[in-house]
């Protein structure tokens, strides 16, 4: 296991007791997008049908797994996470809701899907895939969608400023942030380790084409005032 995804569990385990009540906050507070509306955002670009055969990687506590699975009738949605603690938490929201009979949930990191080729109908993500090594998930996500099938992410992306004179600055001002607003170590190590992940839109664009992917569509939600916040991203693409 490769030292960002040590990291990324460490931190998403100290995380886990408060995420559902903080990470809508802190999207809205990068990209002025609503958390709510982001995820159903992905739900459209998915173009969930009732009997569609969905995976969601990095599930954390099921949000995206659960607003799926309210479009879905004989259709299932599989959702993977690294993180047990964040697992547990999801099995919790998905017993809540009574949506049992059409969420599963497994351990399991993005990087090599224990699924074979052809899988899924549709895979979503949000605001997970720069916890991966995102060259290496971008392929596997394609090995197991089938022929025509959808690709649909909610992420972070990086900001053209970090590139600037100043960004040489930002990883201690990072560190510091982190700590200050989430104070845990292992969630400033597991968001710092992330960093390298980030891509400007661009970027994304090219790897899903490197991938694979075609009908590829990115689209930006900056915050409206900061210009050092990192965008939010949708991708669409299909196989």
């Amino acid at each position: 296991m490769s030292d960002q995804a040590n990291e990324t569990i460490a931190g998403f385990t100290a995380w886990a007791p408060t995420y559902d009540q903080t990470v809508a906050k802190e999207v809205e507070q990068y990209s002025g997008l609503p958390y709510e509306e982001m995820l159903k955002r992905v739900v459209k670009a998915a173009g969930v049908t009732p009997s569609a055969q969905v995976l969601d990687i990095g599930t954390g506590t099921g949000a995206l797994a659960l607003a799926i699975a309210e479009q879905l009738q004989d259709g299932r949605v599989i959702g993977i996470d690294p993180t047990p603690e964040m697992l547990h938490r999801a099995e919790r929201n998905v017993q809540r809701l009574g949506l049992g009979d059409r969420v599963e949930l497994r351990t399991a990191a993005a990087e090599a899907l224990p699924f074979a080729d052809a899988s899924f109908d549709i895979v979503v993500s949000s605001i997970a895939l720069h916890h991966t090594t995102v060259r290496q998930t971008l392929p596997e996500i394609r090995r197991v969608l089938k022929p025509g099938g959808r690709l649909a992410v909610a992420d972070m992306s990086r900001c053209e400023k970090w590139r600037s004179t100043l960004g040489v600055l930002l990883m201690p001002l990072l560190s510091l942030y982190y700590l200050c607003v989430k104070r845990s170590m292992a969630i400033v190590r597991a968001e710092l380790a992330a960093y390298e992940q980030l891509f400007l839109k661009e970027e994304w664009e090219a790897m899903l084409a490197e991938a694979g992917f075609a009908s590829i569509h990115v689209e930006e939600f900056r915050h409206p005032t900061s210009q050092w916040y990192p965008p939010v991203v949708i991708l669409e693409a299909s196989k």
